[in-house]
Formats: structure tokens, sequence, C-alpha cells
């Protein structure tokens, strides 16, 4: 286990505490390892691959998938397991583009390349990693609403 001390405002303090601990981290006083908040203006999330542990900024991420109780951190090169619930990736992210579109998916509206129209109040969005995501008839009109059509 890694440790990590913190030199952050209080406010940040908590979110990492909880962003790191889950990602296998320990926040110590005495690490030789210091995260400043100089380093952390922008948010970020950590994806594991493998034995790594990489951290991953907004415009990195395509779209978080949960898929029986897991969660998948889809980028334009790798899938990464996250330890964060869709809900938390869904408001962590809010502000940067990310929006819930199906009870499965939380994707970055700006790593859209195509939207098909399909039956019964949904579409069918193709991803810039040519991966497909549905849009959800729950969240139809919420997607709608967010792309501006």
């Amino acid at each position: 286990m890694i440790d990590i001390k913190l030199e952050c405002s209080p406010k940040l303090e908590g979110e990492l505490k909880t962003l790191l601990e889950n990602a296998g981290f320990s926040i110590r006083e005495d690490a030789d390892l210091v995260l400043t908040e100089k380093l952390i203006k922008h948010k970020f999330v950590f994806g594991h691959h493998e034995n790594d542990i990489v951290l991953l900024k907004p415009s990195d991420i395509v779209f978080v998938e949960s898929i029986n109780s897991e969660i998948f951190v889809h980028t334009m090169e790798q899938k990464y397991t996250g330890k964060l619930k869709l809900y938390e990736y869904e408001g962590l992210f809010e502000n940067f583009g990310f929006l819930r579109v199906h009870k499965s998916y939380v994707i970055n509206i700006n790593m859209i390349k195509k939207i098909k129209a399909s039956f019964n109040s949904k579409y069918l969005l193709e991803m810039r990693n040519q991966d497909k995501v549905e849009v959800s008839r729950s969240y139809y009109y919420k997607f709608k609403d967010k792309i501006g059509f």
C-alpha cells in the first residue's frame, strides 16, 4: 500500500481522502509522497488495470459503465475498473459534460461521435472510441434537453 500525505484545503481533503482510500492508498501525515492542492485543481478519478493505477481526468473518459455491480471506466485506449458508484461519477463530473443516459451508463457528451434515433423514444450513441451506448426511455428527455434537441 502506498502512503500519501494530503496538503490541501479542508473542503477537498474529505473528498480526496475517500477517493484515494477507495483506490487503495493510505493517508498518513508522515508519508514521503505529498499531494498538494496545486496538483489537484482539476478533478480526477483512479482507474485500475492489471497491477497499474492510473490517474484519469474527465477529458480522458469516454463513458462509465456498470455491469453486474462492477464499474468500468472507458477511455479512448483502455477500459479500467473503477472503485466509485455510477452515481458518484455522474455527480463528480457533472460540470465536465457527463450525463446519465441509462441505468448502466454515464457518458461524456463531448465524446459522442454519432447519434442514431431508435424506436420507442431511444437513441443509440456511437462514442469516439467506437463503443455503442444506448440512451434508455427513462433518460431520453433529459438527454435531449442537455444536447439541445
